[in-house]
């Protein structure tokens, strides 16, 4: 049984057993119902069915009183007997050595499987590349696993860029002034030869947009729609 220290991305350094399962060898199954693991009920389930454990001609007589096909009833209960014969037939000493093998090799692996399930789930990292060396060993990790220092290295340089992006992005329209920004609206609808009623429509939906994105205030929003509508269309009367 050999120990790793691992390191969360918060920088946490705390240490895990690797190797040999005792408590596979000792519990089976129940081991990892412990540990919280769905597959142990998958391997109990298999464990009594391969072993001579009590209580398979229960779920067989249960299953005959069904009002099935007989065909059918026969077929599940001669499945679920397959291996519980008199211990004169070779078939269950079969199930049983097959059993015992399967406990025995999962025993080598199991704490090195679920160890690997945290690893990939957490996000944790080995703090050293002896660690990183025990792990792969134990077919925790892939081969290429990156240690802790450079999972923090190659973090610190994606922040690096999402400040950068956001930076070429965001500051350039988020640092304007409202005078600033009326300048360019006006600027971009002289260079741009669209009907009147266009512009007018292009200027609400660009009053919007700034007004969505919090640079301006409502009431300088309304501001700016006042002066979208042209007064001569406000002042022209309705013709009789």
């Amino acid at each position: 049984m050999k120990k790793v220290t691992l390191a969360d991305r918060a920088g946490n350094q705390f240490q895990k057993r690797v190797g040999f399962s005792f408590g596979y060898l000792f519990l089976g199954p129940i081991y990892l119902l412990i540990r919280l693991r769905w597959e142990g009920i998958l391997l109990l389930l298999v464990y009594f069915y391969l072993l001579p454990i009590p209580g398979m001609n229960f779920i067989t007589d249960l299953i005959g009183k069904f009002n099935w096909n007989p065909d059918v009833i026969s077929f599940f209960q001669r499945g679920l007997l397959y291996f519980r014969l008199s211990f004169n037939h070779p078939r269950v000493y079969f199930s049983m050595a097959f059993v015992l093998l399967f406990h025995i090799l999962f025993s080598f692996i199991c704490d090195n499987w679920i160890l690997g399930k945290r690893i990939r789930k957490k996000g944790w990292a080995p703090l050293t590349e002896a660690d990183a060396r025990i792990l792969i060993g134990a077919k925790s990790v892939k081969p290429d696993v990156l240690l802790a220092k450079e999972v923090s290295e190659k973090e610190h340089l994606f922040e690096q860029a999402e400040r950068v992006w956001e930076d070429k992005n965001l500051s350039y329209t988020t640092m304007l002034s409202r005078s600033e920004i009326e300048r360019i609206q006006d600027q971009a609808l002289k260079n741009t030869k669209v009907p009147e009623d266009d512009a007018a429509h292009k200027r609400h939906i660009d009053n919007a947009n700034l007004l969505a994105k919090g640079i301006i205030t409502k009431e300088e929003y309304e501001i700016l729609e006042k002066r979208t509508v042209k007064p001569t269309e406000t002042n022209k009367k309705p013709i009789k």
